[in-house]
């Protein structure tokens, strides 16, 4: 499983990854802190689930 975490705040990313890593081992997180990176992310790669903050610094996290 693909989980995409995107957040302009690196501890928060850090303590849900933690959580997320836990709790599913064999998952995979990848990890933005914008809109651009998230969605350069989404078209590259088979994201299962994502976590998005909604203000990010470029975009709403609704637009993402």
């Amino acid at each position: 499983m693909l989980v995409l975490i995107v957040d302009d705040h690196p501890l928060l990313r850090q303590a849900i990854r933690g959580v997320i890593e836990s709790h599913f081992p064999s998952s995979v997180v990848r990890e933005a802190s914008t809109g651009e990176e998230a969605v350069r992310i989404v078209q590259e790669e088979r994201v299962e689930v994502a976590i998005l903050d909604i203000g990010l610094p470029d975009f709403s996290g609704l637009t993402v």
